[in-house]
């Protein structure tokens, strides 16, 4: 039985596990930044696009089973995998500036709800962007 309902979430469930690792990356990377006292914006970027870079090749290889396609094909996917980033890490700059400067919540704790609703949205646009496509080779 429990086979039965991994098999049939296996994408989601490995979308979830890859997107919590890749969510703790961000989140040290964010916490350190902080530490050294680095702006909380900055410190946002910085670490969302490392975490974006890593996030890329762990959905690819493991949650969607895409193989490396050649140079120009792989581009462009690269290029839609990144422009859903820059809606990604705008939505997450919005929504931790609301936060913190509006709600006076903390730089760090907010990241989490935040993170979650990020990781929503983009799953759902990874998805149509690296999903490798039935029959394709």
């Amino acid at each position: 039985m429990i086979k039965k309902i991994y098999n049939k979430y296996h994408e989601i469930i490995q979308y979830a596990i890859f997107g919590i690792i890749t969510v703790i990356i961000n989140l040290l990377l964010y916490k350190v930044l902080l530490i050294l006292k680095c702006p909380y914006i900055a410190s946002n970027v910085i670490s969302y696009v490392i975490a974006s870079i890593l996030s890329y090749f762990f959905n690819l290889k493991y949650v969607f089973h895409a193989e490396i396609l050649p140079f120009r094909n792989e581009s462009i996917r690269v290029l839609k995998y990144f422009s859903v980033r820059i809606f990604s890490i705008i939505l997450d700059n919005g929504l931790l500036i609301v936060a913190v400067e509006v709600f006076k919540f903390d730089k760090f704790y907010s990241k989490f709800p935040i993170s979650v609703l990020v990781i929503l949205i983009t799953y759902i646009f990874n998805k149509t962007i690296l999903k490798k496509k039935e029959g394709a080779v």
